[in-house]
């Protein structure tokens, strides 16, 4: 990474923690499997019949999953 483009990006800010402010938005900014899987599957017609039988397969928490993919 060009140290010039980083410290010119604020300069209040020292570099280390531009650095890393940068590397944070770049692993942010990374798709999560399950939005690659929805935007890949994802189908204009929904049957909620369809939605209902698929949701009542998954015996793990998706609470805890929605929690974990925000962090």
């Amino acid at each position: 990474m060009d140290s010039a483009a980083v410290s010119g990006t604020n300069n209040h800010m020292p570099q280390n923690i531009a650095n890393a402010t940068i590397r944070l938005a770049i692993i942010k900014a990374k798709k999560s499997p399950l939005i690659e899987y929805l935007q890949k599957n994802a189908k204009i017609d929904v049957n909620i019949v369809d939605v209902r039988k698929r949701l009542a397969k998954i015996t793990s928490s998706m609470a805890s999953e929605a929690i974990e993919s925000r962090a």
